[in-house]
């Protein structure tokens, strides 16, 4: 196959027809392929940015609970209950 891919000029048009055709799938698997890669990289970004926003918010709420707790521990020594 090699001899060929480097003597087109000698070769059969079936053959070059052949090879033609076999480039030709081979680009427009590598196409979809990169094309695929590109949308699941977007995808991955979107999830990551949730992901981010998730965390933020349940950075905000675990300081509530503190506070929360705060507050409560207060009001137990102003009202004068032990814990």
């Amino acid at each position: 196959m090699l001899p060929l891919i480097l003597n087109l000029t000698n070769a059969p048009f079936g053959e070059i027809g052949l090879i033609l055709l076999v480039f030709a799938v081979s680009t427009f698997l590598i196409i979809i392929f990169y094309k695929r890669t590109g949308e699941i990289e977007q995808e991955l970004g979107i999830i990551k940015r949730e992901q981010e926003d998730l965390d933020e918010r349940l950075k905000i709420y675990d300081k509530f609970v503190q506070l929360e707790a705060r507050i409560i521990a207060l009001e137990n020594r102003k009202n004068g209950k032990k814990r």
